[in-house]
């Protein structure tokens, strides 16, 4: 992102180019998705030889195990859809105050502040709504990771919605001009 700031202050940045850059979202979110499980045993032996032996570098005695249960539907339809929903302005947000910092480049100050409000919003609905639901669900180990799973999978859906939305934007104001 501070790349992108740079290269919106210094006019250096296309707009077409900026669709690519913000497409690495879904992306990375995509990536992380899809090697889930060896991520997680890559932490997991990490918490196991601090576990066991009280540093990160000496070799656990055990190896770290994750068992993979069969997927159940735990989070509700409707805090997923919020879920998906709060997370497309969060997403778009930043692309949305580059592109507006090249457009308008008078009014940076006013459309920095802009990423207050969306950030401000993303982190009111993790506090008050998703939190909670996490901390109940966090006594059951059993069930966490298909939590977490869950929610990278929305964030995935968030940020691909985004993209899009993101890129009709670009399109109809690349026609305007």
């Amino acid at each position: 992102m501070p790349l992108l700031g740079f290269l919106a202050d210094t006019s250096m940045l296309e707009i077409n180019y900026f669709l690519l850059f913000y497409l690495l979202i879904p992306i990375s979110i995509f990536a992380l998705h899809s090697k889930k499980r060896k991520i997680e045993y890559f932490f997991g032996q990490i918490l196991l030889r601090l576990k066991e032996r009280g540093t990160y570098f000496k070799k656990a005695k055990s190896t770290y195990t994750s068992k993979v249960l069969l997927k159940k539907e735990i989070l509700s339809l409707n805090f997923k859809i919020s879920y998906i929903l709060i997370g497309i302005p969060f997403y778009i947000s930043w692309p949305l105050i580059i592109l507006a910092l090249i457009i308008f480049q008078d009014y940076r100050a006013t459309i920095i502040g802009m990423s207050a409000l969306f950030n401000g919003l993303y982190t009111l609905y993790l506090s008050i709504i998703v939190d909670p639901i996490l901390s109940k669900l966090g006594n059951y180990k059993n069930i966490i990771s298909i939590v977490y799973d869950d929610l990278v999978y929305l964030k995935l859906i968030s940020s691909i919605i985004s993209f899009f939305l993101f890129f009709i934007i670009t399109i109809l104001i690349i026609s305007l001009n």
